[in-house]
């Protein structure tokens, strides 16, 4: 800015004379000499360009002396100021968006004495990074209290992506998850810096500082939300973006379910054989004992008169049905459903406790049997020596696996065949093992019975659950079942 000298003006004082000869000003202009500082130009002070991303929208400054200044905002770095001058020392950033802003400002004296005009940069990021997808994958292998995530990461052009988080929600009801989707279930937490985003974050129940987390994801009846929001280095926040809804795996998602009794379930058991008064207390008799496919709740409990009973806390703090040489009569002759696996497929899936003492030659978990009376099915321990393996019997005909039950503990198997005689069988769920399942028992499950045939043969252990399929399971659906029996009865396979 050019200098200009300080300059000394005289101003002649003028007036008239009165009749008396004395001198009266009559211009008030200046009335004396003044002096005039040409140097005296406004400065505008406490502004300098931003090199660094900010949240801060506000710029303030102030003036070496008395001034008014007028100003423009805008994102072009050499635009003139408006030409308006007002007694301001602050003025805001209106729009919301990243970037960078200019502010022009001018400053004018009180002797209207214009300083120079100057442009200040801002780097601005006041908005969040947003991503583009989240899914929620492993379900139909049975993925449930930690299911994987995927999300496609946004990028930020302004302070920079920092991290990223995720919640679960409860799914309203209205089949999207969306903002609606207000009962959290687990709280934001934030995903480890060493997670890869596209391939998949299984949810941990620690977060990032190592702090315990909860969460309760019901088993088939509600549907659940993961919602996913990211931030920038200054603490911005993207919009959340939301999985789509789904459930928990459920056996019944399995086409071909036809039985599933389950030990945990309170409201299926029942200390009458009407089923209509619901057990209450540990060693309550369970005198009906309802299939949860709604399929086949025929007669129950019929024929025993001593009842297994009911107990609490048994495995995974989950209660279980105890059979001690006990059964129930679950379809009497004539009344229950004829599955054909004669020449169709079938499986069974069971989480159990076997004891050391049981029938004769056998303890069934579940028997099936034609209208006459005759074996059409058994699934359980096995000769020659009680328990003896574990082993599945079609119209008298045995097929032993040669795997020796546990009886100190808890069993988890699975046994399936196909609409011949190849079948599998799944000892604890390990690897999968061939097994030759032959044998005619076109109607093996016209009548049925939990814990025994109603003859020498009975069943000494706690039954936690028992599913029966009238279609060979899948690889797939084999390892939803061994991550559905982990998670709910705490196994380690």
């Amino acid at each position: 800015m050019k200098t200009l000298p300080s300059a000394l003006i005289l101003i002649a004082t003028w007036g008239c004379k009165n009749p008396l000869g004395e001198f009266t000003k009559v211009s008030p202009s200046f009335n004396a000499e003044e002096e005039l500082n040409l140097d005296n130009i406004p400065q505008i002070l406490g502004l300098t360009n931003g090199v660094e991303y900010t949240q801060d929208r506000t710029f303030s400054w102030s003036c070496d002396i008395p001034c008014t200044v007028s100003i423009s905002i805008d994102q072009l770095p050499d635009s003139a100021p408006d030409s308006s001058f007002s007694e301001i020392f602050t003025a805001e950033i209106p729009d919301q968006s990243e970037g960078t802003y200019y502010l022009h400002i001018q400053a004018q004296g009180t002797q209207g004495q214009l300083g120079e005009v100057i442009h200040v940069s801002r780097l601005v990021d006041v908005v969040g990074p947003e991503a583009t997808r989240l899914d929620v994958a492993n379900l139909t292998s049975g993925a449930s209290q930690s299911p994987t995530l995927t999300w496609t990461q946004a990028t930020d052009n302004g302070a920079g992506f920092s991290y990223s988080e995720v919640a679960f929600f409860l799914e309203s009801g209205d089949g999207v998850c969306d903002a609606n989707d207000s009962t959290v279930l687990m709280d934001w937490i934030r995903v480890p810096d060493s997670v890869d985003p596209s391939s998949g974050y299984s949810f941990s129940a620690n977060d990032l500082d190592g702090n315990q987390q909860t969460i309760s994801l019901a088993i088939g009846t509600l549907s659940y939300c993961a919602g996913l929001r990211e931030a920038d280095s200054l603490g911005n926040l993207g919009a959340v973006v939301y999985s789509d809804p789904w459930s928990r795996f459920s056996p019944s998602d399995i086409t071909g379910l036809q039985l599933w009794y389950d030990g945990s379930d309170e409201t299926t058991l029942f200390t009458d054989t009407a089923c209509t008064s619901q057990v209450t207390t540990g060693g309550d008799s369970v005198r009906c004992w309802k299939d949860k496919t709604d399929l086949n709740n025929g007669e129950h409990g019929t024929e025993a008169t001593d009842f297994p009973t009911y107990q609490t806390n048994v495995k995974n703090s989950l209660s279980a049905v105890r059979f001690s040489g006990n059964l129930l009569t679950i379809a009497a002759a004539g009344t229950g459903p004829i599955h054909n696996v004669d020449t169709g497929p079938f499986s069974v899936a069971a989480a159990f406790s076997i004891g050391s003492t049981g029938g004769a030659n056998s303890q069934p978990i579940i028997w099936g049997a034609d209208a006459g009376g005759t074996r059409g099915f058994m699934f359980g321990g096995i000769p020659s020596s009680v328990p003896g393996h574990i082993g599945a019997a079609l119209g008298g005909t045995i097929a032993n696996t040669g795997v020796t039950l546990d009886t100190t503990g808890y069993n988890a198997y699975a046994i399936s065949r196909d609409s011949a005689s190849n079948g599998k069988f799944y000892n604890n769920f390990g690897a999968e093992q061939t097994l030759t399942i032959s044998g005619s028992s076109e109607n093996a499950f016209e009548a049925y019975r939990l814990g025994g045939d109603g003859g020498t043969e009975k069943y000494d252990g706690d039954m936690l659950e028992v599913l029966f399929f009238d279609t060979q399971l899948s690889d797939d659906e084999v390892e939803a079942l061994k991550t559905y029996f982990a998670d709910k009865w705490d196994f380690s396979f």
